[in-house]
């Protein structure tokens, strides 16, 4: 298996300012760590956030995945919607999670074009989600972009795309609400990135997750 690009395991200042792979993210804000799935992840409130820059987002703009374990603290509130990552340039909807995106219906944005899935959040909910896209086809095939929810693929598209648009400059985690006055109070863990889409999240519950022989220091 091909090693992520980059790799935090956010349970810490320390963790944050130090990536097990790739780039060093920038905390914004005075984040708070809570208990997620491996151990502490870092937990995303207005204003406090971590940017991810242009050395990451510069490797998957035809192809990546995105994955990681989520707490939601708070599940969102009815009629808004809060981010859960973003490219900077949300109003665009680039490259754009949203929790509570209508209703119970989750979204991932991609140069502005939502791929849904049906998701009740509750309260302390801990998920692991992956969001994966290469336009020539994920593992050869017809699928463009494809969401997993603890593992199961959960929604899919065929539908063309071109490169995360290069107005795009870094992914922001959290940051203000987007609408309705309400942050997304989630914790993020293990998150990882891969400049390929993955298809397999079975070793999801490992936090090297099938890594071993490639970083077996660590």
């Amino acid at each position: 298996m091909k090693p992520p690009i980059f790799w935090s395991r956010l349970g810490s200042s320390a963790d944050i300012a130090t990536s097990v792979i790739g780039e060093n993210p920038t905390e914004v804000g005075t984040l708070t760590y809570d208990a997620v799935y491996f151990g502490n992840g870092a937990r995303i409130s207005d204003a406090k956030y971590f940017i991810l820059t242009s050395t990451t987002l510069d490797q998957i703009r035809s192809a990546g995945t995105v994955e990681f374990w989520a707490k939601h603290f708070t599940a969102p509130a009815a009629g808004s919607y809060v981010r859960g990552f973003n490219d900077q340039y949300a109003a665009v909807n680039y490259f754009v999670l949203y929790w509570g995106d209508v209703g119970t219906m989750q979204g991932w944005y991609y140069n502005g074009i939502a791929l849904n899935w049906d998701q009740v959040i509750n309260n302390d909910d801990i998920v692991h989600y992956a969001c994966v896209w290469d336009k020539a086809g994920i593992d050869g095939g017809a699928h463009t972009r494809r969401v997993y929810v603890n593992g199961g693929l959960v929604a899919s598209t065929t539908s063309a795309i071109l490169d995360i648009d290069a107005t795009a400059t870094a992914i922001w985690w959290g940051s203000d609400p987007e609408s309705g006055g309400h942050a997304s109070d989630t914790a993020y863990d293990n998150l990882k990135i891969y400049n390929y889409a993955k298809s397999n999240f079975d070793t999801r519950v490992i936090e090297r997750g099938g890594m071993d022989d490639l970083v077996a220091a660590i």
